[in-house]
């Protein structure tokens, strides 16, 4: 970003016309993303003194708007927005957002509800839609209007684009509810909030206000539910006791005994867990088809998997399917048997769980089946069962982790190199990926495809690139690639459209959602989904490391959909999404006292810290890429715990893992793999050779 802003600038003192237009242009878009909002208006200014074309104009009027409103700057703010919007820009439910953002700041809040209730005749991204509704409610309730506010609220709690938001507009609704006496309405939020949305913070600070009417009534279990959900052990243990007190029923029994199961696992106290899910299961006898009961007797048999006590896990997990067979945990409760029998030795006896398993699965879960019955099936010699497995998983779900596999062990593939070069990227042959598209979508309909491009929606998204509102216009592109779902045709040419327009992580999300799971998709297309963005960088950077360029890309698309500016809420940075705490030790073992956390949003930092990193735990784990993934996401300490229980087997590592975050990591990245080296001609169809 410095080097790109420096070039901007040498351009805009020495140049002239349209390359110093696109200059000053692209030197505010990168002041206006570092939060240097004076600078960016200030460039604004400059190029709208130029006099430029009338198409240029109004990008800039957005974006001086916008950068005047964050600088505080309200009336200059004002001016430049209402010019946008007396143009008629096609992003004016954009601009109205921020002009009633800056009337309210004035205190004019009926003129801000009328600005908010413009933009919101119109189809904004859901995420846009949500702000202009937090904001209308806020603005409604300064002006006295409670009953709209209430409504506002109400439709938020419900329409909000987030489960987050959604707990967020209830913690408003109930807050505005109590102030003007509407107990029953500030109740029914309240006891939504802490059953719903137990995990929200704002849940916990529920749990100290008072009820407001008679009901409906928070108990002391859905209490308890908050409680242990923020982990106030002590405080979520004793309510639940009372809870047991209250609440005689066999559900409420089972539910305070389950959860106080839960938090004797926390305080590593397993028997008492063990006794306090055996009096959950005992409550809930002759409701076996209650959910309550298949979660209790889920945990029960994990815990006694954790402890190593096999036998009784297996028996655990095989009542589990017998007695609650509607259960969503009891096809993975079958496959944990198998899984355990196999460990042990007893090929047969896994057959036997993962038969009743494969009854059960569907999609990717059947090549999942397939596969490990395969592993069964070669344990007692019967290489014609195992063969015929292998081929049904490879068949079913060709791209999953487990179909690729088997393709890998039937066709007897070496291990994967990690010193694997990347060849030259070839041109894409799009007349080959259009007869591939026809060949299964049928004929193109060339009418619509001006269409695309002369609708409100990507024109929108394209006003928003060149004002520089990168957040606004992904949120307005996402929201067309998904209105497109089910659409080959247009999906494709909006993916196109995007790529043409710089927008990779767009594109490639565009991209994906067409091709699916079709196996038979050209490179080309995959390539689309599959970007070379940062190849450079990331070729450098891997070889440095001792790993495949690929790997790296993989990575980064699992990670940050490459996105430079990504932030996760545990406060991982950039494109390899690397936490503070990690960020300081590699900046130790990098040498770079200098090294800020803002530095991880430069690619070529990001990468370098990210590569460092992934090199180091293929370097701890003896080049194992499953192993090295694991302790990527979830620390090496776990992952050197995983590989010993697999013994150096990749695919009993995957089903080893016992964190579902990292194990659908582990999978996801490796998927990835599979993709780009069919893309860029590292591999001839879908396989996954590991060692």
């Amino acid at each position: 970003m410095e080097q790109a802003l420096a070039i901007y600038n040498a351009v805009a003192n020495s140049g002239a016309g349209a390359e110093w237009r696109r200059a000053v242009q692209g030197a505010a878009h990168i002041h206006y993303d570092r939060g240097e909002f004076e600078a960016a208006a200030a460039a604004m200014i400059a190029f709208l003194d130029s006099d430029p074309p009338a198409q240029e104009r109004g990008p800039a009027l957005l974006l001086l708007g916008a950068a005047q409103q964050q600088a505080g700057q309200a009336g200059e703010a004002r001016e430049s927005l209402e010019e946008y919007i007396e143009s008629d820009g096609v992003a004016t439910a954009h601009a109205r957002l921020k002009l009633a953002s800056v009337l309210s700041a004035d205190g004019d809040d009926s003129a801000a509800i009328e600005e908010l209730d413009l933009a919101l005749t119109e189809e904004l991204p859901p995420p846009q839609e949500t702000e202009a509704l937090f904001a209308l409610a806020r603005n409604q309730e300064t002006a006295q209007r409670m009953d709209e506010a209430l409504a506002t609220r109400e439709r938020l709690s419900s329409e909000a684009a987030t489960p987050f938001e959604r707990g967020e507009a209830l913690w408003e609704l109930l807050a505005l509810a109590s102030h003007i006496n509407e107990g029953q309405r500030a109740q029914e939020a309240l006891v939504t909030l802490a059953r719903d949305y137990p995990w929200h913070p704002r849940a916990l600070e529920s749990l100290g206000l008072p009820q407001y009417a008679p009901a409906p009534t928070l108990s002391s279990a859905d209490r308890g539910v908050v409680l242990f959900s923020h982990r106030s052990n002590e405080q979520a243990q004793e309510t639940f006791r009372l809870s047991l007190e209250e609440d005689a029923s066999a559900a409420g029994q089972a539910r305070a005994h389950y959860y106080l199961a839960l938090l004797a696992e926390r305080a590593d106290l397993p028997d008492d867990a063990l006794t306090e899910y055996d009096a959950a299961l005992a409550a809930l006898e002759g409701l076996e088809g209650d959910r309550l009961f298949g979660e209790a007797a889920w945990e029960r048999a994990l815990l006694l998997e954790s402890l190593g006590r096999s036998e009784e896990a297996v028996a655990a997990y095989a009542g589990l399917a017998a007695s609650s067979p509607a259960s969503e945990r009891a096809p993975e409760a079958l496959f944990r048997a198998g899984f355990l029998r196999l460990r042990a030795g007893l090929a047969e006896d896994a057959i036997t769980h993962w038969t009743a398993y494969l009854q059960t699965a569907d999609g990717e879960e059947t090549a999942r089946a397939r596969f490990w019955l395969a592993q069964a099936a070669l344990a007692i010699g019967d290489t014609q069962s195992a063969n015929l497995h292998l081929t049904e998983a490879s068949q079913i779900a060709p791209w999953s982790y487990f179909g690729l596999r088997a393709v890998a062990i039937l066709e007897a593939e070496p291990p994967l190199p990690l010193d694997e070069p990347v060849p030259e990227t070839p041109a894409t042959d799009w007349t080959a990926v259009q007869t591939w598209l026809a060949s299964w979508a049928g004929p193109e309909d060339t009418a619509a495809i001006p269409k695309l491009t002369d609708d409100s929606p990507w024109r929108r998204g394209l006003e928003l690139l060149l004002a520089g509102l990168q957040d606004e216009a992904d949120d307005q592109f996402a929201a067309l690639t998904n209105d497109l779902a089910g659409q080959p045709w247009p999906l494709y040419r909006l993916a196109r459209a995007l790529d043409d327009q710089g927008q990779v992580s767009a594109a490639a999300r565009a991209a994906a959602r067409l091709i699916g799971d079709r196996v038979d998709a050209p490179p080309g297309i995959l390539r689309l989904a599959y970007p070379s963005d940062y190849l450079d960088l990331a070729t450098a950077e891997a070889e440095a490391n001792g790993f495949p360029p690929l790997l790296l890309l993989a990575l980064i698309r699992q990670e940050s959909f490459f996105q430079p500016d990504a932030e996760s809420f545990a406060g991982a940075l950039g494109l390899t999404q690397v936490i503070p705490t990690t960020a300081d030790e590699i900046a130790g073992q990098l040498n770079e006292p200098d090294f800020a956390y803002s530095d991880l949003l430069r690619p070529t930092v990001s990468l370098r810290f990210g590569a460092h990193y992934l090199g180091s735990q293929l370097e701890l784990f003896a080049g194992d890429i499953p192993a090295a993934l694991a302790a990527y996401n979830g620390g090496p300490g776990n992952s050197l715990r995983w590989q010993e229980a697999a013994a150096g087997d990749p695919d009993l590592l995957l089903e080893t893992i016992d964190l579902s975050e990292t194990r659908a990591y582990v999978q996801l990245v490796l998927e990835h793999y599979a993709r780009y080296r069919l893309a860029y001609g590292l591999a001839e169809g879908p396989t996954l050779p590991l060692p």
